[in-house]
Formats: structure tokens, C-alpha cells, sequence
């Protein structure tokens, strides 16, 4: 599969490893999300260092780095080094030239001698390195609490930190030759921005077969993947997977969480905090409401991959364990429109914000949801809004109603839109209100709208073109 996007990261990565002072880099981010292939795209081969650690003791590992740094120092393995100390001192003594050496898996290393940190300080702030060192990991807790934890002796060492994100949702198009602006969306949805993904993606030939292949039979490449990566970052692995169940069915007010699990929701906060910072769950506000005081505030699952296990995998393991997965296949593909509208909703909102349009430039976009009031009800009624973005000058408000479902009306909906518009309790607040449809289909009927396509969305989040 094509290598894509990372561009920043490596030439971040290239300027640091080629300055005059040897460098302390730290690369994390979760598993299968690219880490590996992006340093050794940076790495000089024949000059620079890789090594991978395994789980096993300290002698061993010590043994195998020594074996991959006489590939480019010579005869480095020929002695025996009894600890990580002797090994670092005789490597800056060895080498000639500055180079790199990369320890990936770093937890493990860690895990085999946990004083690591302490002698990598140690000869950090002592020994006048000749080389740079990266060091690497898929567990983000690990990474933390070994490297970037203020308690860490190796805290404020790095010169240069990387926590890897998703590759971008544009990028999969490219990654991935033939595939539609639709199914770029459609698939993105399911397997978000994960290279190691994408990469089985590609030879299934379709959404189905990578579904039936990856997920829906006991044995499938990725039907372990949501335990593995919470057993990488969460120690209430109990807890952790009843939350994402809980969210994934729908049940998304803390209230309701709480009451489901039978638990205090103070009992919560900790626990659906720390699935934020690992980016699996996100909290979610009405738009313009402080994320400080709002009461009003959702959770979902943020991560594509994880939103569509819990919404599709987790409920029916026991359908799959019976090898039904034709049976879950039909559960999935009645229910797969509704699904990808909701991931179609967030993307149009992420190429809103910061976007401009039309010679408008805009801030955060939200979806906003609340109780409005009209001359013609005496109650107030639920209104929800897809797309809401105010001007950088406060001038201007984007209003957008998005659908994934088949040719709509859009004179319709764009008059449907208008009158929710003058609903919202900011509308008054603003010179101008502009409205827009973001459409899977072109609609059936010719209207004079702003009216965005999946092709248009995905250009709108390329980072050369758009946010």
C-alpha cells in the first residue's frame, strides 16, 4: 500500500535527527498507527539504528540491540554487555559520526528493567552523547509514565515529541487507488484513519469481504483488536469495555451511563476521562455552550473502528462464535446508511471548521440541539442542527443540514433548514445567516443552495486545500 500523508512528522523528524546536538526523541501513539514505518522512513540505512524489543529479560534484549547496532558499528556484538550502562557508555565511545538509534516497543525494555529511564537521564546529562536516540511505544500510559511523566526521570529530556494521530480521511483515497469520494467515506467511517487497517482494507477488494474477513469470524485478523488496544492503555478492562458497550448502544448522557451500569455517576468521571484522553470516546456540547458548566453534554465513541465494534461486533459475538456471520452481515447492511450518516455528519463538520467559504472564514463547528420557542407553539420544541459555525468575526453563521440517504428534495430541506435557522437563540445575534446542504446524492430536484458532495468534503479536509 502507498505510503501517505506524515509529511509534518517527517520533516520534524529529519530536521531533528540531522542537528548539530545529538537529540532525545520521543514517538508514541496507538498500536497499528504507523510509528514504525514513519522512522524508518527517516532512518539513514546503513548508517542509523533499528530495534524492536520483545517481552523478554534484560540480558536478551541487551544481546539483541547489540547485534543490530554491529550492523552499522562493527564488531559492536563481539562483547557481552552486563547492563544497559556499559552498553550506552562503549556505543558513544564506538561510534565515529553522529547517528541514530531507535529503541521501539520502548515499554517493554522498560518493563525487563524498569530503572531504564533512570540510566538514559544518567548518560544523557552526563556522558555528552554522540548519537540521538529515539524512543518509541504503542502504549500511551507506558510512554507516560516512562518518559513524559513529570515523576519520569526522563521528563523535560526530549527535544522533540510526536504523539501520532489518525492519517486524515482524504489520504485513504489515495492509499487506496479506485475508491469513490462515497466509499472513501463509507469506509473511513469503519476503519478511520489506522495505516495497519487500511492495509488489509485494500486486498478485500470490498466493505463486505473486509468485514467478513477482518471481523465477523472468531479467528478474523482485527476481532481482538478493541481488547488489544485497551489492554495496551487501561487497567479496569471491565470497566472500560461496559462503558464503550454502554456508549455505542446509544445510551450517551452520564446520567443514563450511570444508571445503566448502576454505578454513581461521580463514580464515571475518572474512567470516561481517561477513554478521552485515549481518544476512543469524545464529550460532546450543544454549539457555543462552555464545556466547563454545560449540562447538557453527550458522550460518544470518537474512534470509527471502535464506534462501529460496539455498534455491530460487540452486540453479536455469539452470532459470530455460532458462525453467522451472513446473519450479522444483514444486521450491518440494513443498518449501514445510518450509520455512516452519522461519521458523514462529523466530517462535514470538521471541514467547516476553520474553513473558508466563500470568502468567510470560520471557527469551531458543533451540532446543536436544544428546546427553541416560535409565535405558534405555546411549549417549547427539540430542535437539533447538524453543522452550526460562527464567522472569526462573529458576523456570520454557518447553518448546514447533511443526509446520506438517497436524492432528496433539497428545495425542501433547504426551506425546512431556514425556518430551524431563525430558531436558534443566537440567530439574532449576527448580521448574516448562511444555510447549506451537504448531500451524498445530487438531489432531485435543480435548487439555488450552497450544496456539498462527498468529493467536496474530502477536498475541504485535505491539509493542502483545506483545514
Amino acid at each position: 500500500m502507498k505510503f501517505v500523508d506524515r509529511k509534518n512528522e517527517i520533516e520534524r523528524l529529519t530536521r531533528v535527527t540531522q542537528a548539530d546536538e545529538s537529540q532525545l526523541i520521543v514517538v508514541y501513539g496507538r498500536r497499528r498507527i504507523g510509528k514504525s514505518t514513519l522512522i524508518q522512513k527517516v532512518l539513514v540505512p546503513g548508517k542509523d539504528v533499528y530495534f524492536q524489543a520483545d517481552e523478554t529479560q534484560t540480558a536478551n534484549q541487551l544481546r539483541l540491540v547489540a547485534k543490530a547496532i554491529s550492523t552499522v558499528v562493527k564488531g559492536f556484538d563481539r562483547v557481552t554487555y552486563s547492563d544497559w550502562s556499559s552498553l550506552l557508555e562503549t556505543l558513544n565511545y564506538r561510534v565515529t559520526e553522529k547517528i541514530t538509534i531507535c529503541l521501539d516497543e520502548f515499554p517493554y525494555l522498560v518493563k525487563s528493567f524498569n530503572a531504564l529511564p533512570s540510566v538514559i537521564q544518567q548518560f544523557w546529562d552526563t556522558a555528552s552523547p554522540r548519537f540521538n536516540l529515539i524512543l518509541c511505544g504503542s502504549s500511551q500510559q507506558s510512554m507516560y509514565s516512562d518518559v513524559l511523566n513529570d515523576k519520569s526521570p526522563l521528563y523535560g529530556r526530549a527535544n522533540c515529541i510526536i504523539k501520532l494521530q489518525p492519517i486524515a480521511l482524504p489520504f485513504l483515497q489515495e492509499a487506496i487507488t479506485g475508491l469513490s469520494a462515497k466509499d472513501t467515506i463509507t469506509n473511513y467511517a469503519f476503519w478511520g484513519g489506522v495505516p495497519r487497517y487500511w492495509k488489509l482494507l485494500s486486498g478485500e477488494g470490498s466493505l463486505e469481504n473486509a468485514l467478513r474477513h477482518l471481523l465477523l469470524t472468531p479467528d478474523g485478523t482485527l476481532a481482538d483488536e478493541p481488547s488489544r488496544l485497551l489492554r495496551d492503555e487501561l487497567r479496569d478492562l471491565t470497566l472500560s469495555r461496559t462503558l464503550l458497550s454502554t456508549i455505542g448502544s446509544g445510551t450517551n448522557r452520564l446520567s443514563e451511563i450511570a444508571g445503566r451500569l448502576d454505578k454513581n455517576a461521580s463514580e464515571l468521571t475518572a474512567p470516561l476521562r481517561r477513554l478521552i484522553e485515549m481518544g476512543f470516546i469524545e464529550r460532546e456540547m450543544p454549539f457555543g455552550e462552555d464545556p466547563k458548566n454545560s449540562k447538557r453534554s453527550i458522550y460518544r465513541i470518537k474512534d470509527e473502528f471502535m464506534d462501529a465494534y460496539y455498534r455491530f461486533i460487540a452486540p453479536n459475538l455469539s452470532l459470530i462464535g455460532l458462525g453467522r456471520e451472513d446473519a450479522v452481515w444483514n444486521i450491518i447492511s440494513t443498518d449501514i446508511n445510518s450509520y455512516v450518516g452519522n461519521h458523514w455528519e462529523k466530517f462535514c463538520r470538521r471541514a467547516i471548521s476553520g474553513q473558508n467559504v466563500d470568502g468567510i472564514t470560520y471557527g469551531l463547528a458543533s451540532r446543536w440541539w436544544g428546546t427553541v420557542y416560535d409565535k405558534t407553539a405555546k411549549t417549547g420544541r427539540q430542535l437539533e442542527l447538524d453543522v452550526v459555525a460562527m464567522s472569526i468575526d462573529k458576523k456570520h453563521l454557518f447553518v448546514g443540514e447533511c443526509k446520506w440517504t438517497s436524492p432528496e428534495c433539497a428545495s425542501r430541506l433547504l426551506a425546512n433548514l431556514a425556518q430551524k435557522a431563525s430558531l436558534l437563540p443566537f440567530a439574532k445575534e449576527v448580521e448574516h445567516i448562511h444555510l447549506a446542504l451537504f448531500l451524498r446524492e445530487k438531489p432531485q430536484d435543480d435548487c439555488d443552495c450552497r450544496i456539498f458532495y462527498p468529493e467536496d468534503v474530502i477536498a475541504m479536509l485535505h491539509p493542502t486545500t483545506g483545514q
